[in-house]
């Protein structure tokens, strides 16, 4: 398997993906327990393995809208516009969308959000502060409206839980049942550039 060793003097091991191979980040005092290792690399295979949906966010004069290709006409976009005035355009539009949402949830659980803010995020799809800020990731307007109001719904749910123990879910579960399937489809979206 393509995998990557680095010991490191962190107390606990970590594991990711970087560039198609495997990255396992191993305590110093583990470094002879071979064991360990094999049974990391086991267990995080599938990792690699797994298999990814590719999403484009422009292709030539077209760019994704909620899992629609639109022209950038439409949008009101020049073929050679920037992109940042791409970037202001997608930024009005998830804000369009999301922002109801995100009122309608928000009042069923009597909480009050702050801000909402939208950027491009490599890690994650959402993060929800301590201030009642939710910040979203700005390829989610690429994505199917499902998938964007499941991100949504669970970022507004954060505004009650600020963890994801058993009474996050279950709230979740109540406004979006199929949560599971979605969040599967979302740890599968990768985009090309």
């Amino acid at each position: 398997m393509n995998h990557t060793i680095i010991y490191t003097n962190n107390k606990h091991w970590y594991v990711t993906v970087k560039d198609g191979k495997l990255l396992l980040k191993i305590p110093r005092k583990l470094k002879w327990h071979k064991k360990f290792e094999a049974v990391l690399l086991e267990k995080w295979k599938h990792l690699i393995e797994r298999k990814r949906t590719e999403w484009k966010r422009r292709e030539g004069d077209t760019a994704w809208i909620f899992g629609e290709q639109v022209s950038l006409v439409d949008l009101g976009l020049k073929t050679d516009s920037s992109d940042q005035e791409f970037q202001t355009i997608l930024k009005g539009i998830l804000s369009d969308y999301c922002t109801p949402i995100i009122d309608y949830y928000a009042n069923l659980l009597w909480y009050s959000w702050s801000a909402l803010s939208m950027r491009r995020l490599r890690s994650k799809w959402w993060s929800c502060s301590s201030n009642q800020n939710i910040s979203l990731n700005l390829d989610l307007v690429h994505l199917p409206t499902r998938l964007v109001r499941y991100v949504v719904i669970h970022e507004v749910c954060h505004l009650k839980h600020k963890h994801h123990q058993q009474s996050f879910w279950a709230e979740v579960e109540w406004f979006f049942p199929d949560y599971k399937q979605v969040r599967k489809e979302l740890k599968a979206i990768r985009f090309s550039y």
